[in-house]
């Protein structure tokens, strides 16, 4: 998927939980080697993962986006206090 300007919403369903997932991103023209992109990937596996397990969360938003040379990953959730 090529993730350049676009905002991707879906629900899925981890660990028996039903979890929106957004995705919002803003890096047009930046490209990512093979392992970086793979490496990405991993990180959000894992984030997703923890809320699922410890943030008793509904919805998740994942958000690149770039500022000079950086690329930035922001990974929040809307938990709920239990």
């Amino acid at each position: 998927m090529d993730i350049s300007e676009q905002r991707v919403s879906c629900a899925i369903d981890i660990f028996g939980t039903d979890i929106q997932i957004n995705l919002v991103s803003d890096i047009a023209g930046f490209e990512l080697n093979a392992e970086t992109k793979e490496t990405i990937l991993l990180i959000i596996k894992e984030s997703i993962s923890n809320i699922v397990r410890h943030a008793n969360a509904t919805e998740v938003e994942i958000t690149f986006y770039v500022e000079g040379k950086y690329l930035f990953l922001e990974i929040g959730e809307n938990h709920e206090e239990l």
